[in-house]
């Protein structure tokens, strides 16, 4: 009788295929680490967060650690099966669920800091295709935006009573743990971010052009809440500046309009409120760019004062430059033009002089032959 060959249980045959199609997917990968997991083990994600941190679930913050404290109970799903490990610094999840499967980015935002993205893929025996589950988080809401200018300061309006984080493009620039918080976590907010106990706002003050991106504000515990906001900061805009130029025609007077382009400006001509002319900047790039208006008047004999304004604005502010036309250029045309008021005056004032001056000799002269006439009579 011929020996039996042992048979290989189907779903090690399965699994074994699986880590080995893994192994060699992700050879080439270097920004998503897969993690493979079998329902009822655990798996440990191998970043140490030994001081502060997080990790997050399907962009869902479900553990922190701040100064070696740590809470991993912020999700309900994770509630004893999540653990930090202190003397490591490691994140374990035991008990895996085919549910658990999806993204989680583990960050140490101090001393040993990095931030490393997994995809955890956990399989269960009885079916041959792995099922994922995508959860997405309750209640999520849309973008909203913020507008702040350059040195002011912007509160993100939702509340972190006791814990939670703020994310600015992908990283964790703040925590609050169990009341107390850290928001020194990125040298670029240093003294610039705060977080206000009594209202438990996050707030950036002394605004740059580079605060300007996507901000994401989770309270885990209490008032639980996520919101992601849009921020953008401008420049204020300077005052326009005004001044006359040549015109190719008499019968008009013509004026430039110029202000130093920033981002978002729009630069505008008003005659009282009737908008004439407007011109926007092409470009976020403006340093050294000045944006500019052409404005011409044609003449009238209307003497009533015309007034103009040339505007600049933009989402955070706002100046205006007025000019009369009556008292840049004449209102007449060329037909109805006198003499000009300055020439007359001057020719008033040089006719006086002359005048002056022939009557000061004539009367020199005759003092100078009457006292010649007198000096003969008395030698006589």
């Amino acid at each position: 009788m011929g020996r039996s060959v042992p048979r290989v249980p189907l779903h090690l045959l399965i699994l074994l295929f699986l880590l080995i199609s893994e192994i060699f997917s992700s050879a080439g990968e270097s920004s998503v680490q897969d993690l493979i997991g079998a329902v009822g083990d655990s798996v440990t994600f191998p970043i140490s967060v030994p001081v502060s941190g997080n990790i997050i679930y399907n962009s869902n913050t479900v553990g922190l650690v701040l100064n070696k404290q740590s809470d991993t109970e912020l999700s309900e799903k994770f509630v004893n099966r999540l653990q930090w490990v202190s003397q490591s610094g490691f994140f374990t999840l035991s008990d895996l669920r085919t549910d658990d499967s999806g993204l989680y980015t583990v960050e140490s935002t101090k001393e040993q800091k990095g931030k490393q993205d997994y995809q955890l893929e956990v399989y269960g025996f009885s079916v041959l295709f792995p099922l994922s589950e995508i959860f997405s988080s309750a209640g999520e809401s849309s973008v909203q935006d913020l507008i702040g200018a350059v040195g002011d300061s912007v509160t993100f309006p939702i509340s972190v009573p006791v814990f939670g984080t703020m994310i600015y493009n992908s990283n964790t620039v703040g925590q609050v743990f169990n009341k107390q918080n850290d928001t020194d976590l990125s040298e670029k907010f240093v003294n610039r971010l705060q977080w206000v106990s009594q209202s438990g706002f996050f707030t950036l003050s002394d605004l740059r052009t580079d605060d300007s991106g996507l901000y994401t504000v989770e309270s885990t515990k209490e008032q639980k809440g996520k919101q992601d906001y849009q921020l953008e900061v401008y420049e204020r805009v300077s005052a326009p500046q005004l001044m006359n130029t040549t015109s190719s025609s008499s019968e008009f007077c013509s004026f430039l309009c110029s202000v130093r382009d920033v981002r978002g400006l729009k630069l505008s001509v008003y005659e009282d409120a009737v908008l004439l002319n407007r011109s926007s900047s092409s470009s976020s790039n403006t340093s050294d760019i000045t944006l500019n208006l052409h404005l011409e008047i044609k003449k009238t004999n209307n003497h009533r004062e015309r007034t103009f304004s040339c505007v600049a604005s933009n989402p955070v502010s706002n100046k205006t430059t007025t000019i009369i036309i009556t008292h840049s250029c004449s209102l007449n045309t060329g037909a109805d033009v006198g003499p000009p008021q300055s020439s007359v005056s001057v020719t008033v004032i040089c006719t006086v002089l002359l005048a002056g001056t022939v009557m000061t000799m004539c009367v020199c002269l005759w003092k100078r032959k009457r006292n010649k006439s007198s000096h003969c009579i008395e030698h006589g």
